[in-house]
């Protein structure tokens, strides 16, 4: 069951109102809820309710709340997914939107040396990630909300990288050194590169900043099917050094 997303939720009386005309919309309208149907919905802060329907029309819906959990479904690593701007923005929303179901924690636009935009991403293209983030939070049923932030320059990432772990995926990285990923904790950065690489002086400046350089193979792949796949060999295959 998919989770719905309602950041303002307040219970008064153990009852939960809805009035986001967009999220009624889509249960009442699209989804036909009705009155006596379950639904599980989160907060965006690590909260999920379960409540029955008790009153639904287009305008609101009110809940009788009948569980409050923490959902233990979030992943363990808490992974900032530094990725950089790609030409074709709709490649890009769908890494985002993959990344977040995988369970990455926060999200930051780069520009690099070849970044075909060299112009950091609008408040309106940052608002249209958000509502993706929010549909993709309650898709994969996580409960927290990941973060979405404006865009940086690469020669500023180590302002927004500075604890945990580094990694920046590099198609020329020695692949055999890469069987095992051990980390000294759970806090990691990844930085996935635009569709023409990094410049070598890119790579130099990022080593010398305690960046790992690790890669995904001999097989050249596109910059968003490099960030899913990393996303999930970190989160799922990460083990603390012991």
């Amino acid at each position: 069951m998919e989770y719905y997303v309602y950041d303002k939720i307040s219970i008064k009386q153990n009852k939960i109102i809805i009035d986001d005309i967009g999220l009624v919309k889509h249960l009442y309208t699209v989804l036909r809820k009705k009155v006596g149907d379950i639904i599980e919905i989160t907060d965006g802060k690590g909260n999920l309710f379960k409540g029955k329907v008790i009153i639904i029309n287009k305008y609101r819906i009110e809940l009788e709340v009948l569980n409050i959990e923490k959902n233990k479904k979030d992943v363990d690593v808490n992974l900032t997914l530094f990725l950089c701007q790609l030409r074709n923005i709709s490649r890009f929303e769908f890494a985002v939107e993959k990344s977040v179901e995988l369970g990455v924690s926060r999200i930051i636009p780069v520009i690099t040396e070849n970044t075909v935009s060299k112009s950091p991403l609008s408040e309106n293209r940052i608002n249209r990630l958000r509502s993706i983030i929010k549909s993709a939070t309650g898709q994969s049923q996580r409960t927290n909300i990941p973060e979405i932030c404006s865009s940086i320059f690469l020669k500023d990432i180590n302002k927004y990288a500075a604890d945990g772990e580094k990694i920046v995926m590099y198609e020329f990285a020695e692949y055999e050194n890469n069987i095992e990923l051990k980390f000294e904790n759970y806090k990691i950065n990844l930085l996935i590169g635009p569709e023409g690489g990094f410049d070598e002086k890119e790579i130099e400046f990022l080593v010398k900043n305690n960046w790992r350089t690790y890669s995904l193979g001999k097989r050249k792949i596109r910059a968003e099917t490099a960030a899913i796949i990393s996303v999930y060999e970190i989160i799922n295959h990460s083990k603390i050094k012991k």
